[in-house]
């Protein structure tokens, strides 16, 4: 008898195993949220003087006369790496996020279970918040997304063209970097690669630091261009810390020169 009811247990354990793991083995649904109308009806020139790499890639995605973009609202798909102990575990997360040149970003995830949203995160960096960095760990983390608002620029292309607070330098013929200030004032970098034969802007890096004392390479990797949004853009990627991938996407779809304003005051 006691054997019979050990052999369900298990039975019944595994068995919930099985069904819990496959629940985040379904994909996650795209979500649309609440958005404004794309407004592209301003246009501007690619003007005389950029870096040959960037305007071969502007040409081919948006042509010599891009729309203007300085906000947007974007939405999607993913996987996320999570670890729980000594274990990492990919799970499927559903997204979505605002992007404004002069504000920052706003980036919301839900971790899915078969398609239902269990767990939420949220990340923001906001230029305007008046926010004081005190100590070395405020510093670290206020560096880290000011740097990824930099690279969030990706989705905007005309704000590649004149940067209101960053300049481009050639370092060599298919690689650029990007100087602007951090959060405290110093200079931070990224670095810009595109490809030679497809001219496709393929990895953006830069060194961000992991806690108090510790520093990693950060990239993003871009892998598929298309244009759901009206504008061709990167709409898969992934996200790397010294070579270890951590965050997947894919673009599902994107609203332009839409208001944000609510995203930000939120997530005061």
């Amino acid at each position: 008898m006691i054997r019979r009811v050990l052999t369900i247990s298990a039975a019944v354990l595994v068995v919930a195993t099985v069904v819990g793991w496959a629940g985040f083995q379904v994909g996650a649904p795209v979500v649309e949220p609440e958005h404004g109308t794309s407004r592209l009806g301003e246009t501007t020139v690619l003007p005389d003087g950029l870096p040959p790499a960037l305007q071969f890639y502007l040409q081919q995605t948006v042509g010599r006369t891009p729309p203007v973009t300085t906000r947007a609202v974007l939405w999607g798909t993913g996987r996320a790496r999570f670890e729980i102990g000594p274990v990492a575990v990919w799970l499927p997360v559903s997204w979505s996020e605002a992007v404004d040149v002069e504000r920052g970003y706003v980036w919301r995830g839900h971790v899915t279970w078969w398609r239902q949203p269990i767990l939420d995160i949220e990340e923001r960096f906001s230029r305007t918040d008046g926010d004081t960095v005190t100590t070395a760990h405020a510093r670290c983390e206020a560096t880290a997304r000011a740097m990824r608002a930099q690279a969030e620029r990706v989705w905007l292309p005309s704000s590649l063209i004149r940067t209101i607070d960053a300049t481009w330098h050639r370092r060599g013929s298919w690689r650029l970097s990007v100087l602007y200030d951090s959060p405290d004032g110093s200079p931070d970098s990224l670095s810009v690669e595109f490809d030679q034969r497809t001219r496709a802007l393929t990895r953006i890096t830069g060194t961000r630091c992991t806690s108090d004392s510790t520093a990693a390479e950060w990239s993003v990797a871009f892998a598929r261009w298309d244009a759901p949004g009206g504008i061709a853009v990167p709409i898969e990627g992934t996200a790397s810390l010294d070579g270890h991938a951590y965050y997947e996407f894919t673009l599902g779809g994107a609203a332009y020169n839409t208001s944000v304003e609510h995203w930000f005051e939120e997530a005061r």
